[in-house]
């Protein structure tokens, strides 16, 4: 069933996975952590009085800007408090995420730094066995699609077919274009870290610009779903004028 296979997607075997790199100082770890969460908290506090969406276009632009730091912040905060916790019990595990600022592609970012929640399970039911059949391509385009119907979901009960309709298109494209751009770069050779410093500094830039630029495909629709700023889907103008 759908909801079988979205929880086999979310089995966090890779994120407490143990690993040779040194946890230490685990209380240094959870104070990141604690901190991380708290600096989550107070700007979704400050952005809910804020209320940039309502201003104009470019409001609700940086307003989905603020929600992807928070996304961001919050996620780092969660790595960190799992990483201190284990290594107060004394354990070294993976973690929630592995640097992500330190991605030099897009391909790097989805496929080795940002959540092993996830990760390592599309990798596994989706993109390897393509790989194994010597289709590497559809093996990405399969990962993102799975990836894109696992979020859409989350969408599609938020509201009648009329509101989420536009917003689950955009969910999906979000990932549909990132896994072109993640084949792009693989023809590129940009799928590789470059060796000069200023090469993967470039590299570095690109690949967050580039997220950033695409993210309100993502962030919007869910910062309505979850209300976050007091955010909420809105009927289009024609459908109030039939109303």
């Amino acid at each position: 069933s759908a909801t079988r296979v979205v929880l086999e997607l979310i089995v966090p075997n890779d994120v407490f996975a143990p690993t040779t790199l040194p946890r230490r100082l685990p209380l240094l770890a959870m104070a990141f952590g604690i901190a991380g969460v708290s600096a989550c908290i107070l700007m979704l506090i400050g952005g809910n009085d804020l209320r940039l969406w309502q201003n104009s276009l470019a409001g609700r632009f940086l307003d989905d800007q603020l929600v992807l730091l928070e996304v961001a912040v919050g996620a780092a905060g969660i790595h960190y408090l799992l990483i201190g916790s284990a290594g107060l019990c004394g354990r070294s595990v993976a973690g929630f995420q592995n640097h992500p600022l330190q991605s030099a592609s897009l391909a790097e970012f989805w496929a080795r730094r940002w959540n092993r929640m996830v990760q390592g399970n599309l990798k596994r039911g989706f993109f390897q066995p393509q790989v194994r059949s010597g289709r590497p391509q559809l093996g990405v385009l399969a990962a993102f699609t799975a990836s894109g119907v696992l979020h859409v979901m989350a969408v599609v009960g938020a509201g009648p077919p009329s509101l989420i309709a536009l917003p689950s298109i955009s969910v999906m494209g979000f990932f549909l274009l990132h896994a072109g751009l993640v084949l792009v770069e693989k023809r590129l050779g940009w799928d590789r870290a470059p060796l000069r410093p200023w090469l993967l500094l470039w590299a570095r830039v690109r690949t967050i610009v580039v997220f950033i630029a695409l993210s309100p495909l993502l962030i919007d629709p869910f910062a309505c779903v979850t209300h976050v700023h007091g955010r909420a889907f809105q009927p289009s103008p024609q459908a109030e004028s039939r109303n």
